[in-house]
């Protein structure tokens, strides 16, 4: 750098950082004086710009008896820039439940739950209050708070607080709680258990037990959530399937097999997920019949991302199979083509070159076009050819795509062909400007 040049820098770091101090300067007077509407609005630029500077200032916002609207903003303001040193003025926004606005207390609870890694004794304290004689609303998302929180001092006092409160929004959220706790609440799950089989209790607490009994993962549970997989309820199986994967139950074989024939949708996709987290190759032929056959669109992609997840040499053969079928459904030939994109082996390439000569009439190019996206973000030295034809492509969107694959792999051949498009000009900016990117990778 020259001597010139480095007068000339110091002079703009100089006028930059006098700059800023005069606008911190600016926002502390805002803070400090200016009207509710005035520091509303400031607080929402310091949130969407993370100015961690002014932390202390809009601490003593909050300590003020400011506006809803105010106070609800500067507790976002903690949450973004993730400092828990609000946590003693949003425990008095909790303790004041019954004068405070309920969006204010909510957005206190929530920054606790989320920000204040390790809250002191009375934040937990005035959150079991809330629990206790809060509104509906506030003291369910308070019982979950603690449970985020991880506070197992809760664990007794939520128990015995569940028949003592009959909203089904807070004894859900008891139920939820105790999931967040996990193998710290192993104690309670006889408890859970009746509750899960409880014909008495809510659907939703019913739900959520046996989601928490999933979570804390006693193999004490095993056999009674196993039992619920021939509930009436469909959701009921859902939840009962999902927490019986999750205690990673013995003979999950025959229950993720007997899943997969269930009438709802979502007991049939946790099972071929399950099936695709197993490992167990063994499940191939009922997954790919699933990506075939199953009416839902939901469960389908679910059995192609577990044919994925599995990875055989079989498995990648139905998925190019699928991909050509020109009588599969379109969002699973697209999804088939993201997955196996992330397989950039020569059998891909081979049948991307081959889909693309299939599809070289079709007036509808979307498929094409999902293609040459997926290319575009593929790395490898064998995609040349596939990006030679791409590259020859009517489409403009497909074009450019191809031209950011072509950048990322850093293919040296097509440096002449970029050129003379580069020079020659025209087409859209998004297609020259990816042409002057990828120029500048080769």
């Amino acid at each position: 750098m020259s001597l010139l040049s480095a007068i000339l820098f110091a002079i703009y770091l100089s006028v930059s950082t006098g700059n800023a101090a005069a606008q911190e300067t600016e926002w502390r007077e805002t803070l400090q004086f200016g009207i509710d509407a005035q520091v509303a609005e400031l607080l929402e630029t310091l949130t969407r710009d993370r100015v961690e500077s002014l932390a202390d200032d809009v601490v003593r916002i909050l300590e003020e008896n400011r506006s809803s609207r105010v106070v609800e903003r500067a507790i976002a303001y903690f949450q973004a820039i993730e400092d828990p040193r609000a946590e003693a003025a949003a425990r008095d926004i909790i303790d004041a439940f019954d004068t405070r606005t309920e969006t204010a207390i909510l957005a206190a609870v929530r920054y606790i739950s989320t920000t204040v890694a390790e809250p002191e004794a009375e934040t937990t304290d005035i959150l079991r209050t809330a629990v206790e004689f809060a509104n509906e609303r506030v003291a369910a998302e308070a019982a979950l708070a603690l449970g985020r929180l991880g506070d197992i001092e809760s664990i007794p006092f939520l128990q015995t607080l569940f028949d003592r409160r009959d909203s089904v929004a807070v004894r859900g959220n008891i139920m939820l709680a105790f999931g967040e706790f996990g193998a710290e609440a192993a104690d309670a799950t006889p408890w859970l258990i009746e509750l899960a089989g409880s014909t008495s209790q809510s659907n939703t607490v019913r739900y959520y037990a046996v989601d928490a009994l999933g979570r804390i993962g006693s193999s004490e549970a095993v056999e009674p959530v196993r039992a619920l997989l021939a509930d009436e309820d469909g959701l009921m199986r859902a939840y009962a399937l999902s927490a019986l994967l999750a205690l990673e139950a013995d003979d999950l074989d025959s229950a993720l097999m007997g899943a997969m024939r269930d009438d709802n949708w979502r007991v049939r996709q946790l099972s071929v997920q399950g099936m695709g987290a197993s490992g167990n190759t063994g499940h191939l032929p009922a997954v790919s019949f699933v990506a075939r056959r199953d009416p839902d669109h939901r469960v389908r992609r679910s059995a192609l991302r577990a044919i994925a997840d599995l990875d055989t040499a079989d498995g990648w053969v139905v998925l190019r199979d699928l991909m050509l079928s020109q009588s599969a459904p379109h969002e699973s030939r697209i999804f088939a083509i993201e997955l196996l994109s992330e397989q950039p082996d020569a059998a891909t390439v081979d049948t991307f070159l081959e889909f693309l000569e299939q599809e070289e009439r079709n007036t509808d190019v979307r498929l094409v076009q999902q293609l040459a996206r997926s290319a575009s973000t593929m790395e490898s030295r064998r995609l040349e050819p596939l990006y030679e034809r791409l590259l020859s492509h009517t489409d403009t969107a497909v074009r450019t795509y191809a031209i950011r694959g072509i950048g990322l792999n850093r293919l040296v051949s097509f440096r002449d062909e970029l050129q003379r498009m580069s020079e020659g000009g025209g087409g859209p900016a998004s297609l020259r400007r990816a042409i002057e990117q990828a120029l500048e990778r080769l």
